[in-house]
């Protein structure tokens, strides 16, 4: 009875040892990130933290390519103003301004 256990307990263990680990997620890059976020933008002429976080992304983009990240950086600041103000055609300038980034990324 003792030995069935034992080799109960074995196989188990070997089984549990060997079961293939998942495969490891793939993220996307940020620059796909960034541009779909920038879509959704444009499609829907909205500022959330999406929109809000991309400002991290062109602050690392800054250090390897400025001359793209400093204007990035510019018309987000216009495109978050824009959004804070949906009442005076904000969602129109949200839209528009994301498209051109879009054309910039």
């Amino acid at each position: 009875m003792m030995r069935c256990l034992l080799l109960l307990l074995a196989s188990t263990l070997f089984l549990v040892g060997c079961t293939p680990k998942p495969p490891p997620v793939v993220q996307n890059p940020p620059a796909d990130e960034a541009r779909t976020t920038l879509q959704r933008a444009a499609d829907d002429g909205t500022v959330d933290s999406d929109v809000l976080a991309l400002k991290g992304y062109f602050e690392d983009l800054k250090k390897t390519d400025p001359a793209k990240a400093d204007p990035l950086l510019q018309d987000l600041e216009v495109m978050i103003q824009a959004g804070t103000q949906p009442s005076s055609g904000g969602s129109a300038q949200v839209k528009q301004k994301a498209q051109e980034m879009l054309q910039k990324l």
